[in-house]
């Protein structure tokens, strides 16, 4: 009964394993598409770019709106 049990589990073992194989190999093939089409995307001249200060700036004022709205919240 013992070696039954033993048997069982390293099937587990190795049924997680190729699992996990399978796993890594379905989000390394999405992770390649995903690169794929932000290059195509990059490379196509109707793409708008934001340059980066403006992003910085949008975001910090962002950052600063929720924080005054949690401070009258806290106030009240």
């Amino acid at each position: 009964m013992r070696m039954a049990s033993a048997t069982a589990a390293m099937g587990d073992v190795m049924a997680r394993g190729q699992s996990a194989d399978q796993e890594r190999a379905e989000y390394d093939a999405w992770v390649d598409a995903e690169l794929e089409q932000r290059l195509r995307e990059a490379d196509d001249p109707a793409t708008k770019w934001i340059p980066h200060e403006q992003v910085v700036a949008e975001t910090r004022a962002l950052i600063d709106r929720i924080a005054e709205t949690l401070a009258g919240k806290r106030r009240q």
